[in-house]
């Protein structure tokens, strides 16, 4: 005998759906019917629907619903199984199994739990199949990349460059494309091929060699700004945005907070630096001093190589006016920096 609960299964990974499910809501429909006209369901039941391929627990939830016995019996239908107003009037393999019996009907076979697993089997395939269709369209047709033979970084540079996987035309703020933006520059590189390891003698001294040919000073010498403006420079944490909806907010920070402790009265700081409490007052508003500290916040990596730092100079995050102010935040004596 051909297991009913496989079938129903296999029909329903088919084109066939459409159809059973118009049947079973015509099922429901007609017991609906029936039930506001009080009369029985039970010649209904025993008319054969087993053979048309359709069950009778929409007809069993529709008579729990309307308070009628099923088949007149004193049976009710299990609680919260084969509603048919729960499910939408389509049946499942668990209204089957808990469905009450009806007189005059044939029983349906005991599928056991191998014929309820062979049935999900046959769903799950069905998915597995569509998901696999899907993802190969996705990927393009006739694909022949092989991502089980990437290494992580590999597999990224290929979705987002080559399988498109990211709009790379989209604009950011600093006149960039996303593809710019997303594309490392020497000294990235040389630092990204690290892998976290430490930095060895050679790739120090080339990124060191790079970092101070990047550095442009004030043609007027360096000097400090205003350190209230270098405090709002310090708290903020916006920068340069990049999508479809850039908008033309310019307001950048240099969000210091995030790796420094400052401002002993500000709690809310990072630990990634060093902490920067006391700066001016322990090592001095000196020439010496100013240069050293406009040098590494212009980019870092002179000092540090493949330093967390940002390159908030050498890369246009902040101009040399925002920079003498951050400076003047950290050096002059009236900052609470160093109080």
């Amino acid at each position: 005998m051909i297991n009913k609960t496989l079938f129903a299964a296999l029909l329903a990974a088919t084109t066939l759906v459409p159809s059973i499910l118009l049947a079973a809501a015509a099922d429901t429909k007609a017991s609906g019917d029936q039930s506001t006209t009080g009369k029985s369901t039970t010649d209904k039941a025993s008319s054969g629907k087993a053979a048309t391929g359709k069950s009778s627990e929409g007809k069993s939830g529709s008579a729990k619903a309307s308070g009628e016995k099923a088949g007149g019996g004193k049976e009710k239908a299990a609680a919260g199984k084969g509603d048919a107003s729960k499910t939408g009037g389509k049946p499942t393999a668990a209204t089957k199994a808990d469905a009450p019996k009806v007189e005059g009907a044939k029983p349906e076979p005991d599928q056991g739990a191998g014929g309820k697993a062979a049935a999900a089997a046959a769903v799950g395939v069905a998915a597995g199949a569509a998901g696999a269709a899907g993802i190969a369209a996705a990927a393009g047709a006739g694909s022949q990349v092989d991502y089980t033979k990437m290494s992580p970084a590999e597999l990224t540079e290929y979705l987002i460059f080559d399988a498109k996987g990211f709009k790379l035309d989209q604009p950011t703020q600093e006149g960039k494309t996303g593809k710019e933006r997303m594309t490392q520059d020497e000294l990235q590189k040389a630092c990204s091929a690290l892998r976290g390891n430490p930095v060895d003698a050679a790739t120090a001294q080339k990124v060191q060699a790079l970092a101070v040919a990047s550095h442009v000073y004030p043609e007027g010498g360096i000097t400090l700004g205003d350190w209230k403006k270098g405090e709002a420079l310090a708290k903020e944490g916006a920068g340069f945005r990049m999508g479809p909806k850039a908008d033309d907010n310019k307001k950048l920070g240099g969000n210091c907070y995030a790796c420094h402790q400052m401002d002993l009265k500000v709690s809310a700081h990072g630990t990634i630096g060093p902490t920067l409490t006391g700066f001016g007052k322990n090592r001095g508003n000196t020439p010496e001093t100013q240069k050293y500290v406009y040098e590494v916040i212009y980019n870092a990596h002179a000092y540090f190589p493949c330093t967390n730092m940002p390159r908030f100079g050498a890369n246009g995050f902040l101009n040399q006016e925002q920079i003498a102010d951050l400076m003047a935040y950290l050096l002059n004596p009236e900052s609470p920096v160093n109080h």
